[in-house]
Formats: C-alpha cells, sequence, structure tokens
C-alpha cells in the first residue's frame, strides 16, 4: 500500500521530486492511517492521517470531480474524531509532515477545503537558496554579542538541549530525539544554549540530494531579541555548504523577510487550515 500511495502522490505533484525513502521518512510514514478510495478495483485517492492532522489527501487527477476527495475527507475527519481530537489540521501533526499545510497552486486546492468548514489565519512559506556564492564572511546582517559561540552540539548535552527547546518551543521536542538522524548547531552564551536549530546534510524532502536542509530554528526568551537567531541561521548555512552542499532549504515558516537578509527566497506557499469538528 504504501508503494501505491507514494505513485498516487507522484502522479498529483510530479513537479516534486522527491524519493520514496524520504517520503517515508517525513511523513514518519509507520505511524500513519491510509484512508483510500478505488473504482472497479482500483486505488484511485487515499489520504494519510495522523493523530489530528490529515497529511496528505490526493486523488488522481483523471478521477477528480466525482466526489472522491469529498469521501476521503469525511472518512479522515471520523477518524481523527474517533481518536479523541475535536479539530484537525491540514498537513501537518506533531509527529510528521510533508506539506506543513495545502500547497497553494495555480488550481486552488485551499478552495475545496474552504467548502467544508476549514479556516486558516495565514499562511507559512518554504524557501530556499543556493550555496555556490554564499559567504559567511561577505554577510551584511546585524551583529549578535561577540561572546555568544556557535557549534555543533556534543553527544552528552542531550539534556542541556531539551531543556532549552522546552523553553523555546516545547511542541520540538519529537525532533530532537537522540535518534533522529540530525546534527543539531547551538549558540553558546555564557556556557548555556542560547539558541539552536537542526541540520541536516541528507537531502531536503522536495529536493535532490545535493541540498541540505536546516529546521526547528528556535531561540530561548532570555536570550531574544539579541540578533542571535539570524546570526546563527547563517552559521548553519555555512556548515551545510562545507559538508558538500550545493543548495539548502528551509520550511515551515513565516519569517519570509527575516530569513531573506541571508539570501532565502521563497519556493512555495502553505495554507494553513484548521476546522473544528
Amino acid at each position: 500500500m504504501k508503494e501505491c500511495v507514494y505513485q498516487i502522490f507522484q502522479q498529483c505533484f510530479p513537479s516534486i521530486p522527491i524519493h520514496f525513502a524520504a517520503f517515508q521518512r517525513k511523513l514518519n510514514f509507520d505511524q500513519c492511517a491510509i484512508e483510500t478510495v478505488q473504482e472497479k478495483g482500483k486505488n484511485v485517492g487515499f489520504s494519510l492521517v495522523q493523530q489530528n492532522g490529515i497529511l496528505l489527501l490526493c486523488v488522481l487527477p483523471e478521477y477528480q470531480g466525482r466526489g472522491y476527495g469529498t469521501q476521503l475527507l469525511q472518512k479522515s475527519e471520523e477518524l481523527v474524531h474517533a481518536q479523541g481530537f475535536d479539530h484537525v489540521t491540514l498537513g501537518s501533526s506533531p509527529s510528521g509532515y510533508l506539506f506543513q499545510g495545502v500547497p497553494m497552486l495555480e488550481f486552488q486546492t485551499e478552495h475545496f477545503f474552504e467548502r467544508f468548514g476549514y479556516e486558516a489565519d495565514g499562511t507559512s512559506v518554504d524557501m530556499a537558496m543556493p550555496l555556490e556564492q554564499f559567504s559567511l564572511q561577505s554577510l551584511e546582517i546585524p551583529p549578535c554579542p561577540k561572546q555568544v559561540v556557535f557549534r555543533l552540539l556534543h553527544p552528552e548535552e542531550g539534556e542541556k538541549l531539551l531543556a532549552a527547546v522546552t523553553d523555546a518551543q516545547p511542541d520540538w521536542h519529537v525532533f530532537f530525539k537522540q535518534s533522529n538522524p540530525h546534527s543539531v548547531l547551538i549558540a553558546e552564551q555564557q556556557g548555556e544554549i542560547a539558541g539552536f536549530c537542526i541540520v541536516d546534510e541528507n537531502g531536503a524532502p522536495l529536493y535532490d540530494d545535493t541540498t541540505g536542509e536546516i529546521g526547528c530554528v528556535g531561540v530561548v526568551h532570555a536570550a531574544r531579541k539579541q540578533g542571535i537567531g539570524l546570526v546563527m541561521v547563517a552559521h548553519a548555512t555555512n556548515e551545510l555548504k562545507k559538508r558538500g552542499c550545493k543548495n539548502t532549504f528551509l520550511g515551515f515558516t513565516e519569517r519570509e523577510h527575516w530569513y531573506s537578509q541571508i539570501g532565502y527566497r521563497t519556493t512555495m506557499r502553505f495554507w494553513m487550515g484548521e476546522k473544528r469538528l
């Protein structure tokens, strides 16, 4: 079934060159419930449900407009409700996502969900940047305090990292488990972790293997408004370039202007739909 789901996804989003292994990893696929619809014994659409999130809902292009999307949405909402949740989010759950919301493409998929009561307070974006011309030393961005040191996290500092994550963004604990195949770059101020971000050179999910990813950029409350976060992202970008990445990617953000100061540009926008059940 996983291969079938992936094949349908590819036909619905042919411009997104994600490999099957990355597709499974990013979605945390083994924790997803799969709903399907068929026509004449053929699987023509699916939805992936994880906790209170509908991570994906796809119907093959040639079968759209026949009510299959409506069926999948209703079945998905029933499953979310049966698990005890009173609201549903589109695109993400606390455990995984591929798209953080509904991709805002030329066919305006978000209007389908609006018909069924979904609303969005705003949008978020994915951003990317080629690294060939990137130079940490040449960046013209506001400096942070000179005593702040940027370095990779040591293995024995896991508890200190989780304490910083709890302060900055406790929902991110799942992304900083030691079993995750990432490294973490930190901002250290007076011996304490002031900021952190994931640095993963193994290929961003929606790009090829020459693209690294920066994720979960956070600064503890006591260290905010000092310019630490932006300088930390610049150092994380430089770290990916040192590891041989040709491009770098970051997603699930609303801070377009902030990241654009380093050179990132928006590649895709997402409608952050939710609904009370």
